[in-house]
Parts: C-alpha cells; sequence; structure tokens
C-alpha cells in the first residue's frame, strides 16, 4: 500500500489479441479498496516488468525488481509518483521472476535472487 492507503501494481503481461505473451509492460496503476477501483497513474516505469517485485520503504517509496523484460536494474517509485532508474545497480545477473526483497530499519533494500544462470522453465 502507498500512502493514501492504495494498493500500487505495476507490469504484468503484455497480451495481443487476447492471448498472453509473456513479456512485461511498464504499465501502473492503482487499486483503491475502498472504492473497488482500478485506474492508471498516468505515469509509467522506466522499464517493462512481468513477475516483478515491490518493496515498500519506510518512506514511502517502492523499491521495484525484476519482472521479466525488467532485469538489467530496479528503479524507485518516489512518494510524489515518480519513478527513477537506479541503472548503477545492475540486476541482470539474478533471475527475473519474483526477486526476493527486504527492508532494513535503516532504509536500505536487501534483494537476492537465486542466479539468472540456474533458471529452469
Amino acid at each position: 500500500m502507498v500512502s493514501d492507503r492504495t494498493l500500487l501494481l505495476t507490469g504484468g503481461d503484455v497480451y495481443v489479441q487476447g492471448n498472453t505473451t509473456n513479456v512485461g509492460n511498464p504499465d501502473s496503476n492503482v487499486f483503491n479498496p475502498a472504492t473497488n477501483q482500478l485506474t492508471s497513474t498516468g505515469t509509467q516505469m522506466n522499464l517493462p516488468r512481468w513477475y516483478g517485485t515491490l518493496t515498500k520503504t519506510h518512506d514511502d517509496r517502492v523499491f521495484i525488481q525484476g519482472g521479466r523484460s525488467g532485469e538489467a536494474y530496479p528503479e524507485m517509485r518516489d512518494a510524489d509518483g515518480s519513478y527513477r532508474a537506479l541503472s548503477a545497480i545492475d540486476t541482470s545477473m539474478l533471475h527475473w521472476c519474483y526477486p526476493r526483497n527486504y527492508s532494513a530499519p535503516d532504509g536500505r533494500i536487501f534483494a537476492t535472487s537465486w542466479p539468472a544462470a540456474r533458471r529452469t522453465r
């Protein structure tokens, strides 16, 4: 959840003629459980992501890592809703599917995943 009690949803699959492509998209939406409404945030992530992981930070930002098509680097959604690429952090060697992230009390994020070279289908 973000500070306004809505749920942030990022990325997802790209559908072509009703069929899944297993390729990420850069969409950013919020779900409001009070109104049961899903709406676009009007901004997109820097990379498309399918099965990425979102981790809320102590200062109401959201760290976004992984997701197919978004393996290269993570990004941060700032409290104002803008997305910032963290391109100095290379995560391409990690598996794209749901990386495991943990938020430390001091604001640091510990992110882990199994190596991409070991992935199997």
